[in-house]
């Protein structure tokens, strides 16, 4: 099924320009459901700047009997995951049955509507209006507040939960970086796995991939539409960067950008990104910080983010998904570029 069909851009704009309606509803759809409602337990969040590698660990977690995520086919009635899930299921609704196709990236990674995908942003920025305003931080720290929120979203995960019958909810969302201590005050024994990758690929990668999307949403806006409605702001001419509370380094980055020096600015963008997940995530237990490298050139790295997520896997399963992961091939880089992306990333990277 093509994003853009005249039916589904409909229904995801009813369902976006009025979140509140479908709070309301999915508040309905809870009080339905209340006494069926699983425990939530170790909810697992995988994160990390984009193109490190954590779409391909997800999809390994995923691959665990117990574990739930959200998938393409969940957009656009997210608020309502138990029955969207349930008719689509019944119904065998023809547009979600399409095969696998290369997604957007163009990046080799094949997907249907049932693979694993970062939605959940949506409810944030449901409850949360100011998060991609990169003029703003967007850390969300253990004395954010937010009631209406809080039973929102552990309600649609036991939802979501109970409408695949699994035990374990894993999340794909980059943007969760800046609200780790805010979602270990809703669930103090959630795991956190946070990806990173070398400078030199990442960087280049960042670049490629806005250009890309960049390029792709010239020639079809309504890609663009579809972007923003999902909550996906990393590349194109949508693009929000992630405010880590650094208002220097962030007016930094985004001069980079506004004098068109894109590479410098995304390598000043990891740069930044990494000074954050070294100096706020990693002193915490329940962060394990694994480079896209090591889980790609060594199988045991998949056992160990097992362990920290509580995860029990057979030997075969777990071989399994260790074997989704593939070395990829470093990319050609210009020397001029490669000289940039040096510059800027070297104080960070070791």
């Amino acid at each position: 099924m093509s994003l853009l069909d005249f039916p589904y851009r409909l229904l995801a704009k009813m369902v976006t320009s009025d979140p509140e309606a479908f709070i309301a509803l999915g508040n309905a759809e809870t009080r339905l459901l209340k006494k069926r409602l699983p425990v939530v337990t170790s909810p697992v969040y995988i994160c990390g700047l984009a193109r490190a590698g954590t779409t391909i660990l997800t999809k390994a977690i995923a691959t665990h009997p117990d574990v739930a995520t959200h998938t393409y086919r969940d957009f656009p009635c997210l608020f309502t995951p138990y029955y969207w899930n349930k008719m689509l299921s019944a119904f065998d609704w023809v547009p979600f049955r399409a095969k696998p196709h290369e997604r957007a990236h163009k990046d080799g990674m094949m997907v249907t509507p049932k693979s694993p995908e970062a939605m959940e942003e949506m409810l944030w920025m449901a409850f949360f209006k100011q998060l991609h305003d990169e003029t703003r931080s967007a850390i969300l720290d253990a004395k954010t507040s937010n009631e209406a929120f809080a039973a929102f979203y552990r309600e649609h995960i036991q939802k979501l939960l109970l409408a695949h019958n699994k035990t374990r909810y894993a999340s794909k969302a980059n943007y969760n970086l800046t609200r780790i201590p805010y979602i270990l005050s809703l669930f103090p024994d959630a795991r956190f796995v946070i990806a990173v990758r070398q400078p030199l690929p990442h960087v280049w990668s960042l670049y490629q991939k806005d250009k890309l999307f960049r390029a792709e949403q010239e020639k079809t806006p309504a890609s663009l539409t579809h972007m923003q409605q999902a909550g996906h702001f990393e590349f194109g001419k949508g693009r929000t960067l992630i405010h880590t509370g650094d208002d220097a380094a962030m007016a930094s980055v985004r001069a980079c950008f506004a004098n068109g020096e894109d590479l410098r600015g995304w390598a000043r963008y990891w740069a930044m990104l990494q000074r954050f997940i070294a100096q706020e995530c990693t002193p915490r237990p329940e962060v394990l910080i694994v480079r896209h490298e090591d889980i790609c050139a060594h199988k045991e790295t998949m056992a160990q983010i097992a362990d920290h997520c509580r995860l029990k896997y057979s030997d075969t399963k777990l071989a399994a998904a260790a074997g989704i992961f593939r070395e990829t091939t470093p990319p050609a880089i210009p020397k001029d570029m490669e000289v940039i992306i040096r510059e800027e990333t070297e104080g960070v990277s070791a």
